[in-house]
C-alpha cells in the first residue's frame, strides 16, 4: 500500500473514533440532564407529600374530634337531632348473613338456608 492510502485510512479511523466518542458523550450528557431535571423536581414533590401528610393528619384529628363521645352526646342533645331515638330491641330487624346471595342462588328451588348467624341491619 502506498503512503497516501495508509494516511487516508488512518484519518478515516481517527474521524470515526472521534465521532463515536462525541456521540457517546452526547448520549451520556442527555442522560445526565434527564437525571438532573428529576433531581430538581424532587424537593417540590417532597414538599407536596409533606403537605398531603399534614392534611391527612388534620383530617384524622377532625374525625377523632367528631367521633369523640362527648361531641356525639352533644349532637344527640342538639335540637335538630332531637327526633332521633334509640331503637327498642323489638323494633330491630335481624336478617341472616348472606341472605340476599342465598335468595338469588336458591331462587329456583324455593329453599332458604338459615344456618348462618344473624346480624343486625337496622330499626323498623
Amino acid at each position: 500500500m502506498n503512503a497516501r492510502a495508509v494516511s487516508f485510512s488512518l484519518l478515516c479511523q481517527l474521524i470515526s473514533g472521534a465521532l463515536l466518542i462525541g456521540f457517546t458523550a452526547h448520549i451520556y450528557l442527555q442522560k445526565q440532564n434527564a437525571c438532573t431535571a428529576i433531581k430538581m423536581k424532587l424537593p417540590h414533590l417532597v414538599k407536596e407529600i409533606q403537605k398531603i401528610h399534614e392534611k391527612n393528619e388534620e383530617l384524622h384529628y377532625q374525625v377523632r374530634c367528631f367521633e369523640n363521645p362527648e361531641h356525639l352526646i352533644y349532637l344527640a342533645q342538639a335540637p335538630h337531632y332531637s327526633h332521633l331515638k334509640f331503637p327498642f330491641t323489638h323494633h330491630i330487624t335481624k336478617m341472616q348473613e348472606g341472605l340476599a346471595v342465598e335468595l338469588s342462588t336458591y331462587e329456583e328451588k324455593d329453599v332458604i338456608s338459615f344456618s348462618r348467624p344473624s346480624i343486625v341491619i337496622g330499626a323498623k
